[in-house]
């Protein structure tokens, strides 16, 4: 089994267009993912028995999930993981952002889209 973890809005289209069928989803939308979790700080476990996951993939969807959170994931997908398996992970470039951040850039894609989901962000907090 292939594991997808926030696979987005428009996984399933894409999915649909390119005949992909062997990849399982974990959201925490239940829309979007075969399997609903929920990456608050109760989380606690993945969904899967252990050793019984072929790869994971996860694109820009850690920098998301609480830093408290993140140490309980890595040990979960290592847990299900089988020996040789593997778990990529895709995340923005935080040098990119670093730089806009110290240009006072609040043009910059990633800070205007923060900022459009809270207005009383600040530019630090965008860029956090």
């Amino acid at each position: 089994m292939k594991i997808h973890i926030g696979p987005g809005s428009n996984w399933y289209s894409y999915c649909n267009k390119n005949n992909i069928i062997d990849w399982k989803t974990i959201d925490i939308d239940p829309k979007r993912g075969n399997f609903t979790v929920n990456f608050n700080k109760n989380f606690n476990k993945l969904p899967f028995k252990s050793d019984s996951i072929d790869a994971m993939y996860a694109s820009h969807i850690f920098e998301h999930i609480s830093v408290y959170v993140t140490p309980i994931l890595f040990k979960e997908c290592y847990r299900v993981l089988k020996k040789g398996g593997y778990l990529r992970i895709i995340t923005p470039n935080p040098l990119i952002s670093m730089k806009e951040y110290l240009n006072n850039n609040t043009d910059f894609p990633l800070f205007k889209r923060r900022k459009q989901r809270n207005p009383q962000f600040t530019l630090f907090e965008c860029l956090r």
